[in-house]
C-alpha cells in the first residue's frame, strides 16, 4: 500500500486532466440558440385569456435564453409581421425591454393565416441555418385557430397548404440538428398541422393546459459534438481516478477470530474496499487518502488510509474499542495482524491474499 511520490503525482495529473476535459464540455457544449415566436393575433385570441396566456409564456420562456441567443417575434393573421430579431447581449435590460415589446402586443386581425406565417418563420430559419451551422432554432407557435387565410391569398399564388413547406424547407432537413417546432394549440386544433409535425418530425404538440400550469414545456436540444467528447472523457478520467487511480482501503479486511480458521479465509470477513465513502470531501480525498465510516457489531468507526498507506481506526467516546487489548479513543493507527475488539466482538485486521480475487 505504500504509495511513492509518483503515484500521488500521477493522481494529481489525471484528476487536472479530468478538470479540464469536464470544463470544456460543460462549458463550450452550449450552442447559441435561436428562438423565434410565432403568434397568432386575430381577434378571437382576444377571449377568454388567451393572449394573456400566450404572452406569460413567452417571456418565462426567456429566462432561459442568455447573452448570444437570438429572438426573433412575429405575428401573424391575414399577414405576418416581424416585431423583433434581437440578440441577446445584456440579458436582464434586454429581457425586459423583450417583455415591454411582448406586452404591447394586441389581436384584433381577422384572418388567421398559419401556412403563410410558417412560411415567413422557416425562410427565416433556414437562412440561419446557412449563416449559423450547427445553430439550433425553436419556433414557438401560439394560435387558436384552423387555417383560414385571406381569399385573396390564393390568387397570389405561392405555397398553400403545409405540404408545400415540406418540399420547401425540408429537402436538407437534420432531425434534432435543425429546428423543432412547438405547436401551441390554444383552442381549435388544425389536423393539417398535426399532420405536418408527424410527417416531418420537426415538431410537437401542446396543449394551453401546459400554460395554464405555468410549465415550461421546452427542452431544447444541445448539440455537443466535440463538447460532448470532451465531457465524456472527463467523466471517464473521473471513473478512472476515482475507482482506480484514488487510494482506497483496498485489499484489507476485518476478520472475525474463529478458533482453528485461517483469517485470511474466513467467509464473514468484512472487506472493506466494498465500501465508498459517504461525502463529496471523502470521495474527492480531501484531507485524508480514503475514509470511510462502517459500523462493526453495532459501534460506528471511521477507517482511513492515509497516502503512504498507513490505516488509522476513528473510535467515538465510550465505544468500547480495543486495539490488542488496549482502550482507544479517537484516532489510532492499526496494522495487519493486530486484534480489534468491538464490544465482545473480536476481529484481526488482515490483508487478502490474492488467490481469493483481492488486491
Amino acid at each position: 500500500m505504500e504509495r511513492s511520490g509518483f503515484g500521488r503525482a500521477r493522481q494529481t495529473l489525471a484528476l487536472g486532466w479530468a478538470a479540464v476535459a469536464l470544463a470544456a464540455g460543460l462549458t463550450g457544449c452550449k450552442e447559441h440558440r435561436n428562438i423565434v415566436f410565432l403568434v397568432d393575433t386575430s381577434g378571437s385570441m382576444r377571449h377568454g385569456g388567451l393572449m394573456d396566456d400566450t404572452k406569460a409564456s413567452m417571456k418565462k420562456i426567456l429566462q432561459n435564453y442568455g447573452p448570444g441567443d437570438r429572438v426573433y417575434l412575429v405575428t401573424f393573421d391575414a399577414d405576418p409581421r416581424v416585431i423583433t430579431d434581437r440578440v441577446i447581449e445584456d440579458p436582464i435590460k434586454d429581457r425586459a425591454e423583450l417583455a415591454q415589446t411582448i406586452d404591447a402586443l394586441d389581436a384584433r386581425g381577422k384572418w388567421t393565416d398559419l401556412v403563410g406565417a410558417m412560411d415567413a418563420s422557416l425562410d427565416y430559419v433556414a437562412r440561419l441555418q446557412k449563416s449559423q451551422p450547427g445553430s439550433h432554432t425553436a419556433v414557438v407557435l401560439y394560435t387558436d385557430g384552423r387555417h383560414d387565410p385571406p381569399p385573396e391569398r390564393k390568387a397570389q399564388g405561392g405555397i398553400q397548404d403545409f405540404d408545400g413547406l415540406v418540399g420547401k424547407y425540408y429537402k436538407d432537413y437534420k432531425k434534432g440538428e435543425s429546428w423543432f417546432i412547438y405547436y401551441v394549440e390554444l383552442a381549435e386544433s388544425e389536423p393539417a398541422l398535426r399532420t405536418f409535425l408527424d410527417k416531418t418530425g420537426s415538431g410537437v404538440v401542446v396543449g394551453r393546459e401546459a400554460l395554464r400550469r405555468a410549465e415550461g414545456f421546452m427542452d431544447m436540444p444541445i448539440l455537443w459534438k466535440l463538447p460532448l467528447f470532451l465531457s465524456l472523457l472527463g467523466v471517464l478520467v473521473l471513473g478512472l481516478w476515482t475507482f482506480v487511480v484514488l487510494p482506497r482501503l483496498r485489499g484489507v479486511s476485518f476478520v472475525p477470530m474463529q478458533p482453528g480458521a485461517d483469517p485470511a479465509r474466513a467467509p464473514s470477513r468484512i472487506r472493506l474496499e466494498s465500501f465508498r465513502a459517504g461525502t463529496m470531501q471523502r470521495l474527492m480525498g480531501v484531507g485524508k487518502a480514503s475514509d470511510i465510516q462502517i459500523t462493526v457489531a453495532g459501534t460506528k468507526v471511521d477507517v482511513s488510509v492515509d497516502s503512504k498507506g498507513k490505516y488509522y481506526l476513528q473510535v467515538p467516546t465510550g465505544a468500547g474499542v480495543q486495539i490488542d487489548g488496549m482502550p482507544i479513543t479517537g484516532r489510532a493507527e492499526i496494522r495487519v495482524g493486530q486484534k480489534l475488539k468491538f464490544g465482545r466482538s473480536e476481529y484481526v485486521f488482515s490483508r487478502n491474499r490474492r488467490k481469493d480475487g483481492a488486491n
